[in-house]
């Protein structure tokens, strides 16, 4: 008797934790959300990740830094609520960056490089294989 109490307490105590649990089953915000997570853990835990080839999909941003005179390229992946980003650096072999703000798929291999001290991370050797309404890329 005690067991099948406990079980039914057990079976409506976790029947009311999930009903509080909004469930997101639309595959673009599950997408974006694998995609937010997975650039978050190449960022956090690079170790795991050099050496490999990664595509990342977001959008693209440049930045001036007059430090190093550099300009940097990175592609900008948002949580699927949008409260949050982040970001990757790209480099690509022929130079031909595209416009802050363009949605991109960038593909290349995974790496750590160091500048003044600092560790980074990148995708080097990188090609752009999508730009949002422009088929020539």
């Amino acid at each position: 008797m005690k067991h099948r109490l406990f079980s039914a307490v057990a079976a409506f105590l976790a029947a009311i934790l999930l009903a509080g649990c909004a469930v997101d089953t639309e595959p673009e915000r599950i997408e974006r959300t694998y995609a937010f997570v997975e650039l978050r853990n190449m960022t956090t835990m690079p170790e795991n990740y050099i050496g490999k080839t990664r595509t990342v999909s977001g959008k693209s941003a440049s930045k001036r830094f007059a430090l190093t005179d550099r300009t940097y390229y990175s592609v900008s992946v948002s949580n699927a609520k949008q409260t949050d980003s982040e970001e990757i650096e790209y480099e690509l072999g022929d130079g031909q960056y595209p416009p802050d703000g363009i949605s991109i798929t960038v593909t290349g291999e995974f790496e750590v490089y160091r500048e003044n001290g600092f560790p980074y991370c990148r995708l080097k050797d990188a090609q752009i294989t999508m730009i949002e309404g422009d088929t020539s890329v």
